[in-house]
């Protein structure tokens, strides 16, 4: 269904939450976490700077949420191409999104899935690229992640 209202309520019922909790509760499943980035790029439409802060509130995680899986599942392509499209579509209209996707280290993750999935997903390399360029602005006045292995 893509029925605005629809969508509207389903962040207003905190389904957005409730998919990031489980993407965390299950970070090791990549079939958790290629569908909860399949959500959450659907709800993604419904982000950006304009939104009121019940809607900001209600996709807060997702941002983190989908960096995550890339994360933790760089060598699945499934994951990947979901997880790209999830970031792009979180980003595409939210500086505030970008900004905190480049804050957790979505540049890194996303160019390391590119190196991976180079010759075997023309999805995840279309998306990596348009994602990229969105972050690329953003990426120059923020501050470099922390690398997970340095923060454990």
């Amino acid at each position: 269904a893509s029925d605005p209202a629809a969508f509207a309520e389903l962040l207003a019922r905190g389904c957005a939450a409730v998919v990031c909790v489980g993407m965390a509760v299950h970070r090791q499943n990549a079939d958790v976490q290629k569908w909860g980035c399949a959500v959450l790029g659907r709800l993604a439409p419904f982000t950006s700077d304009n939104a009121g802060d019940a809607l900001k509130q209600a996709t807060a995680g997702a941002v983190e949420a989908v960096v995550a899986a890339l994360r933790a599942h760089l060598f699945s392509v499934d994951v990947q191409e979901h997880g790209c499209a999830a970031l792009t579509k979180l980003t595409f209209k939210s500086a505030e999104n970008r900004t905190r996707a480049v804050a957790v280290g979505a540049v890194d993750v996303v160019a390391a899935c590119m190196r991976v999935h180079g010759g075997s997903s023309t999805i995840v390399q279309e998306q990596a690229w348009f994602l990229l360029g969105a972050l690329g602005e953003t990426a120059k006045s923020v501050p470099a992640a922390v690398p997970a292995a340095a923060a454990a």
